[in-house]
């Protein structure tokens, strides 16, 4: 009897140890998880003459991808680049809304820039303004001084480190798709209403936008705007990927259904059909996913195309 109640309470002893363990667990993957996100450093998209680190507080590592339409802009894109008030203000630390392209070019980082590059991905790092910024003549760019007597609340920027993406680049790709700049642009042109854009790459190794559900949600009063109306009438379709897939939503006019295509991740010319006569309301668009036909599909990116 008493062996058959000894045995009882190293059960229980050992259910409670498993019970704990799991608990003690799980705990630790959340804590491991709140540190991945916490040295995750944000890529934010160059934006000329807007001050891109002001919200930031010091000490933040924060990433910005400069596309190559800046660093080679053409003939209409370079007078318009003369026309805005680009400036550098200080030497090795800068004023917060310096001009990232020129604190670069100060720095002497660009000297191995081609024309066949993606853009650039500069690391900088949010730091205390200090009361006062030196100017200096440098790699053919000439800074700017600037004297604050109160700098509290201010920030100024160091860069850590500037990438040049080249097309033979070692990038999370899994082809040597080349880069269509054209299409890059045209994607940034698409999310060109949003505030605040990050950039990632794609399955191809291309630079794209990441997924947000504003990027696909109808805007303004105008229909013909519309996502719906722009596959059905306008001919464009959705490249949609997932962080291991690629599909494509279209509209085909002969059955007039959207259809739903699984493409081939290194071409894109091999589809397979998954869904060909969805309507637009069985298409449900969520913060980080889409539901077809009540499947989900975790997004990474949509980019429209034509």
């Amino acid at each position: 009897m008493l062996s058959n109640e000894n045995d009882e309470v190293v059960t229980t002893t050992q259910q409670n140890r498993t019970k704990e363990d799991a608990i003690n667990h799980n705990e630790y993957e959340q804590q491991q998880s709140k540190k991945k996100r916490k040295l995750t450093k944000p890529v934010i998209m160059y934006r000329p003459e807007q001050n891109l680190f002001e919200i930031y507080k010091p000490g933040k590592i924060i990433r910005v991808f400069v596309p190559s339409k800046y660093l080679f802009p053409s003939e209409d894109d370079s007078l318009l680049l003369e026309k805005m008030d680009r400036k550098v203000y200080g030497t090795d630390i800068y004023t917060d809304d310096s001009d990232i392209i020129l604190v670069c070019q100060h720095l002497g980082l660009l000297k191995d820039l081609t024309e066949e590059c993606k853009g650039i991905l500069v690391t900088v790092k949010i730091e205390t303004s200090p009361k006062k910024f030196v100017a200096t003549f440098r790699n053919n760019v000439r800074s700017k001084s600037w004297n604050s007597s109160d700098s509290e609340g201010y920030n100024a920027i160091t860069v850590v480190k500037c990438r040049i993406l080249k097309d033979q680049t070692k990038l999370p790709a899994l082809s040597n798709h080349q880069l269509k700049q054209s299409n890059f642009n045209y994607d940034l042109e698409q999310h060109r209403f949003l505030s605040n854009v990050t950039i990632v790459f794609d399955l191809s190794g291309e630079p794209t936008v990441k997924y947000s559900i504003n990027s696909v949600a109808d805007k303004g009063f105008d229909n013909n705007e519309y996502t719906s109306a722009r596959l059905i009438d306008d001919g464009e379709h959705i490249l949609i990927e997932t962080d291991s897939t690629r599909y494509q939503l279209c509209f085909n006019k002969e059955t007039n259904h959207f259809e739903w295509l699984q493409l081939n991740s290194s071409d894109s010319n091999e589809k397979t059909p998954l869904v060909t006569d969805l309507s637009w309301n069985e298409i449900k668009w969520g913060p980080e996913s889409i539901i077809v036909r009540d499947k989900e599909y975790k997004v990474k990116s949509t980019t429209f195309r034509k």
